[in-house]
């Protein structure tokens, strides 16, 4: 059966999916206020201390949690949850600590009862990123999306 003329592409074409970064963000590791580390946290608190992971199983886990794995440092997981919004819940008026990105420590609320300490170890930055098809690369209705997405200041 024939393709009636069209290309057809494969996944692996890379080169023909449209993308563009919208913002770029860093880890932040969030301690209770009355936390032993609440003046800093070392290395050595983030192999002992109990952990509140977000997006965490044997066959997933965020892309920080994967680092401190390659670096020889694997979490305590005393709390999973799905969502970073629940992290502070799980971390305030706990010994646990977590890590988040930073910008959502942005949203209203988010701090409150938490100290947001910079990782002592490197697990490098976020890229937050928009794919598209390319069929879609020069609509007006997802063109005007990205543009807003990509140009807004609220976003970098």
């Amino acid at each position: 059966m024939g393709t009636g003329g069209a290309k057809c592409r494969h996944r692996s074409d890379s080169a023909a999916i449209g993308n563009e970064t919208i913002f770029h963000d860093d880890w932040a590791v969030v301690t209770d206020r009355g936390h032993p580390s609440a003046e800093g946290v070392t290395a050595d608190d983030l192999r002992t201390q109990p952990w509140v992971l977000a997006y965490h199983s044997q066959t997933a886990s965020t892309p920080a949690a994967r680092q401190l794995r390659m670096l020889g440092i694997e979490p305590r997981a005393q709390v999973i949850t799905e969502s970073f919004l629940t992290v502070r819940s799980l971390v305030v008026g706990s010994d646990r600590l977590a890590l988040v990105p930073r910008r959502l420590l942005d949203v209203p609320g988010m701090q409150e009862g938490l100290i947001a300490h910079p990782c002592p170890v490197d697990l490098g930055r976020l890229a937050q990123g928009m794919w598209w098809h390319p069929v879609y690369t020069d609509e007006p209705e997802p063109r005007l999306q990205r543009l807003s997405l990509v140009g807004s200041e609220g976003f970098r």
